[in-house]
């Protein structure tokens, strides 16, 4: 890993879109330092972003802080991989089940994130309760069959 990352170079290493980053940006998720009018981050942005476990595997961050956690109620993990013929897809993809997340979802412990893997793989992990889990997964299933993939 370099010591400043511009955008691009930042998308590229998390399997997130420019957009994405932008986003992180925009809602004050992400922190970096204008130099010369272009976005640069450092590896100290990074540990705050994404805590200092998930560095060591960006793809699945996650999936490894819920192997390491102590559980104290019930809870799963699952991911799903999903060949995409396009990012316009993906995008879309990603629009619908954030919206069904916003619409549905309320409480603690419930997350869903997304990576797009090289060269058109959608990846959703989602972790929680069992049946959130097993309920957006489902949702997810569905809305992927009715793509034209």
């Amino acid at each position: 890993m370099a010591d400043r990352y511009s955008v691009e170079e930042l998308a590229n290493e998390l399997n997130v879109t420019t957009r994405t980053i932008r986003n992180y940006l925009r809602d004050g998720k992400l922190k970096g330092t204008k130099v010369g009018g272009q976005w640069r981050f450092s590896k100290e942005n990074l540990v705050e972003f994404m805590g200092s476990d998930q560095l060591n595997d960006t793809k699945n961050g996650l999936a490894y802080r819920f192997l390491d956690e102590e559980k104290t109620k019930q809870s799963a993990i699952t991911i799903l991989d999903f060949p995409l013929d396009s990012i316009d897809n993906l995008e879309s993809l990603v629009n619908s089940v954030t919206a069904y997340y916003n619409d549905v979802y309320e409480g603690e412990q419930r997350i869903f994130q997304y990576h797009l893997l090289a060269p058109h793989t959608a990846r959703f992990t989602l972790s929680g309760p069992p049946a959130y889990v097993l309920g957006l997964s489902k949702v997810i299933y569905k809305l992927v069959a009715n793509l034209e993939l």
